[in-house]
């Protein structure tokens, strides 16, 4: 099974980020789906596999500066770095 996840970029900002990869529990944090732009629904989207995890932990790279995504819940983990969790 795949999952969409996307990511909008932030309002008012004049220029599209040139690079945005979705990372996290499905590859092991190697920042290996790169996320394409869809001018349409104006998101960057990549498709990921879950693997045997019912939760996806997750962080979004753009432009190289790891962040998160209001789109999605929030939760600390054990260290206090702040993560986007989904249900696979």
């Amino acid at each position: 099974m795949t999952v969409e996840l996307t990511y909008t970029p932030r309002e008012g900002i004049q220029d599209l980020p040139a690079s945005v990869v979705v990372t996290g529990n499905f590859d092991g944090w190697t920042q290996s789906v790169r996320m394409e732009y869809c001018s349409e629904r104006r998101v960057f989207a990549g498709m990921v596999e879950p693997g045997e995890s019912e939760q996806l932990v997750f962080k979004f790279v753009v432009d190289g500066e790891w962040t998160t995504s209001a789109q999605y819940k929030v939760e600390r983990d054990s260290s206090g770095n702040r993560n986007n969790v989904a249900l696979a």
